[in-house]
C-alpha cells in the first residue's frame, strides 16, 4: 500500500494527492505519480514516521476509507496549546478572542432584561481557569 489518497474531482488535468503518512497535500498534474522526483520527495518526507498498519487496516476493513485521510492527517496536527506553557497560551488566546468580539447576549423575550453571557475558562489541569468547573 502506498498510503496516498488521490482525489480526481479537482479538475480534468489536476489531482489532489494527500500523503496519509506525512500529512502533506499536493495539488498537481495527474501524471505526477510517474515522476521519480515526486516519489523521492514522498520518501524523504516520510523518514522517521512510524506506520501503524493495524490502525489503517482497522479503518479500511470497516469501510471507513472516505474518512481515513482526515484521520491520518489528524495524527500530524500540532495543537497550539500542546507545549509546556499550555496555560499561558490558553490565556493569551482567550484574551485575543474576547477583544475581537464580546460574548453574545442571552436570547430573552424582553430586550430590556438582556444580559451578556459570561465566557468561562475551562482547563482540565487548572482550577484557575474556571473555579465552577467540576
Amino acid at each position: 500500500m502506498n498510503y496516498l489518497h488521490v482525489d480526481f474531482s479537482k479538475s480534468a488535468k489536476n489531482v489532489e494527492i494527500q500523503d496519509l503518512l506525512s500529512g502533506q497535500v499536493y495539488l498537481t498534474d495527474r501524471n505526477i505519480l510517474e515522476d521519480q522526483s515526486f516519489i523521492n520527495e514522498l520518501e524523504n518526507r516520510r523518514k522517521g514516521i512510524c506506520v501503524d498498519v493495524a490502525s489503517i487496516e482497522h479503518w479500511l476493513t470497516r469501510g471507513w476509507d472516505a474518512s481515513l485521510p482526515l484521520y491520518m492527517s489528524s495524527r500530524h496536527v500540532k495543537f497550539v496549546d500542546s507545549g509546556k506553557d499550555r496555560n499561558e497560551v490558553l490565556e493569551k488566546l482567550f484574551e485575543s478572542y474576547s477583544t475581537v468580539q464580546a460574548c453574545p447576549l442571552v436570547t430573552v423575550r424582553h430586550k430590556e432584561s438582556a444580559q451578556p453571557i459570561q465566557l468561562d475558562r475551562v482547563c482540565p489541569d487548572s482550577v484557575e481557569w474556571n473555579k465552577n468547573y467540576r
